[in-house]
């Protein structure tokens, strides 16, 4: 059945709506970091892509352009996102952009993931869009910068306000994360394969002596972590120092966010 509609509040991650909300009642940010965003998007990142990496098209890599395609409809993005892959083994892509945004994998993702994977990885990038997060996201990367340079917002304020928009930086991947198993039809299986590969894992895991452990393997690590930031006041101090920097959740957690989010999905129709 093909939806006509899907709001993004129906798998959203409820920290992430509510860091969001925190964020947006901070004056001017917005209407600043859209213009400039939208700005370098037309004159920077399409150009630079356009002018060094492969669009991604029917004719061009069509297995790719089949999986936008799908990912799109499931996730219903009434828009067309221009797509493209760059020349880069290490396992990455993103989203950029408000109102014209772009999505850009490296080609390591196409070479080595399957296709069910590889849906995992658009729809978590177009559910990034979908909740329209890059604009936090740059801000969260650049914008705090700018204030520091030009004195708008220096000392505690400032400190305050970075750890506030990486905090939502966080929380916004699991939301992206949901998309993505929206994306490939709730393979759940799929969508951690393709988290433990950015972890890490070999293409040869499966071959190799060298590799023996399971998904089970791994959220034993998250739930080890997840006990350590709360045992005592001192090492939650610690987990906070080193998450505060941070833009996106230890792997182990988001494997582990995904299999208790899996059950729960719930599709907005009309």
């Amino acid at each position: 059945m093909i939806m006509k509609q899907l709001d993004p509040s129906t798998y959203e991650h409820p920290t992430d709506r509510t860091a969001l909300m925190a964020l947006k009642k901070v004056p001017l940010l917005d209407t600043v970091a859209t213009w400039v965003l939208n700005f370098l998007i037309k004159t920077d990142y399409l150009v630079l892509y356009r002018g060094n990496a492969i669009e991604v098209t029917e004719k061009t890599l069509p297995r790719v352009h089949n999986l936008k395609s799908i990912a799109a409809e499931r996730l219903c993005l009434n828009m067309d996102v221009p797509m493209f892959v760059t020349l880069e083994w290490e396992y990455n892509a993103f989203a950029a952009g408000v109102d014209h945004p772009i999505i850009v994998l490296n080609s390591g993702l196409v070479e080595n993931f399957t296709d069910e994977e590889l849906l995992s990885i658009i729809g978590h990038e177009m559910g990034h869009i979908k909740s329209r997060h890059m604009l936090y996201h740059w801000m969260a990367d650049n914008l705090s910068k700018w204030m520091y340079s030009t004195s708008i917002i220096s000392g505690p304020a400032l400190y305050g306000l970075i750890i506030a928009m990486k905090e939502w930086q966080r929380k916004s991947e699991l939301t992206a994360d949901r998309a993505g198993l929206i994306a490939n039809n709730d393979n759940k299986d799929a969508a951690i394969m393709a988290q433990m590969k950015l972890m890490g894992l070999p293409d040869n895991y499966n071959t190799s002596p060298d590799w023996n452990f399971t998904v089970e393997d791994i959220l034993e690590q998250a739930q080890d972590q997840k006990e350590f930031k709360e045992d005592s006041f001192y090492k939650k101090i610690i987990y906070a120092i080193a998450t505060g920097p941070i833009d996106h959740p230890w792997s182990a957690e988001r494997i582990r966010e995904m299999r208790e989010w899996q059950m729960q999905l719930h599709y907005t129709e009309s």
